[in-house]
């Protein structure tokens, strides 16, 4: 048997994200834009990007409404380490 190419969409990512971000928000109690940033860093490519890369995504997708409270919490996101 032979396998077929996977053509995966931009929307199927975006489903995804959202999906693990609603059982990461159920399980851990974190709030949806957290969960939905932990969902976006499983997925992405490249798989290190800044909180002004990350929020961008997510603004273009419709996460605005929260994103503009993100100045205001915590300052994990700015004081952040590359692997390696």
């Amino acid at each position: 048997m032979t396998s077929r190419p996977v053509s995966v969409t931009e929307q199927d990512v975006l489903t995804w994200v959202e999906q693990i971000a609603a059982a990461i928000s159920g399980y851990y109690g974190v709030e949806m834009l957290t969960a939905r940033v932990l969902g976006w860093l499983m997925i992405c490519d490249p798989p290190q990007q800044s909180a002004q890369q990350i929020a961008g995504t997510l603004a273009e997708h419709g996460v605005r409404h929260e994103l503009s409270a993100v100045p205001h919490r915590g300052r994990i996101l700015a004081h952040g380490r590359t692997a390696g």
